[in-house]
């Protein structure tokens, strides 16, 4: 599941690669997911409620971003097929 996650927010980088001001997000989550993986090698990361809710608010930002950008190019297909059509 772990491995997974990197991956999905990895291609999920690779697709906003044209908008840089949500790539970052996306940048940001692997990054968050790759620190909470190497501190397991350490310690116990599910042990404690804060941290699992931190990580899984980081885990999750990059399909939110990806679901806003979806809806955005929706949008914007319906307005040229509309305005094409008037």
């Amino acid at each position: 599941m772990m491995g997974a996650l990197g991956w999905h927010a990895l291609r999920i980088r690779r697709r906003l690669r044209a908008l840089p001001q949500a790539a970052w997000i996306a940048e940001a989550a692997f990054a968050g997911w790759l620190a909470f993986v190497a501190e397991g090698f350490f310690e116990f990361n599910f042990g404690t409620s804060p941290v699992l809710m931190v990580f899984l608010f980081i885990a999750s930002t990059p399909f939110i971003v990806e679901s806003l950008e979806n809806a955005a190019q929706t949008r914007r297909t319906e307005t040229a097929v509309s305005s094409a059509t008037l």
